[in-house]
């Protein structure tokens, strides 16, 4: 009897062996299949690396040639700025000159009128008393000669 509950125990202990390694088997066979897609992973990982390098160098290069064609473009602006500001100090100016111009034109203008209103009384005054007298020909002179600078300031 002693051998009999042995051999049971035996059997016990292979059957034990057995499912166990069954097991074991399935666990290896899922680690397996485990590996196989943690390769097909690495794969593609390291596909992604590649092209990620790729694209940085090609974005390293664009970047590059943007940097240059930006500095390209600045340094037109600034001369555009440059310009710019020299044609408004330069139309400032003009407009300051033209201002003074003018003024100095309706002050001459209204000199004028006083002067030729001044003669047209005296050669009323002047036609009563002798045709064609020489002061009146020297104020008309005079308005005339005023009114040729007048517009020689104006051009």
């Amino acid at each position: 009897m002693f051998t009999a509950v042995l051999d049971i125990i035996v059997v016990l202990l292979l059957v034990m062996t057995i499912v166990f390694c069954w097991r074991l088997n399935g666990k290896i066979l899922e680690l397996k299949e485990g590996r196989k897609d943690l390769i097909n992973l690495i794969k593609s990982l390291d596909a992604a690396v590649i092209k990620t390098n790729g694209n940085i160098h090609d974005l390293k290069l664009m970047t590059e040639s943007s940097a240059v064609e930006l500095s390209a473009l600045v340094q037109k602006a600034q001369e555009v700025i440059e310009d710019l500001g020299f044609m408004n100090d330069t139309a400032a100016k003009l407009a300051d000159r033209l201002e003074n111009d003018i003024s100095e034109s309706r002050y001459i203008s209204e000199k004028l009128r006083t002067a030729l209103n001044e003669t047209d009384s005296q050669k009323v005054n002047d036609h009563e008393q002798s045709e064609r007298s020489m002061p009146l020909r020297t104020g008309f002179n005079k308005a005339k000669t005023e009114l040729l600078n007048a517009l020689r300031v104006m051009k």
